[in-house]
């Protein structure tokens, strides 16, 4: 349920672009992502299926970028922070390096 996913700051994967299409909300500036970044609780930004949605991962940041205003550093912020919920230990490592430099 929502309660238990935000009271243990369980991460949400959240493909905008296939919840515009498929008609799970009706634009992007009512995507629930709204909710969840307005509380800082965990998000990562994803993509479904590119061939049929045609959309990226780069193109799913500047629709955030652009709908919700957020800046150069919530972008990088939002994308560090899905590294944590890699389960790879060493692949968490080899990226936070990669996104520092």
């Amino acid at each position: 349920s929502r309660t238990y996913i935000l009271s243990n700051k369980l991460p949400i994967e959240m493909c905008m672009t296939s919840n515009v299409v498929c008609n799970t909300v009706k634009d992007y500036k009512e995507h629930h992502i709204k909710s969840f970044l307005s509380i800082e609780h965990p998000c990562c930004l994803s993509t479904d299926d590119k061939g049929v949605f045609f959309s990226d991962l780069s193109t799913e940041y500047a629709i955030a970028s652009s709908v919700f205003s957020l800046s150069p550093k919530q972008l990088f912020d939002l994308s560090y922070q899905c590294i944590d919920y890699i389960f790879d230990d060493s692949v968490k490592d080899q990226l936070k390096n990669l996104w520092v430099d």
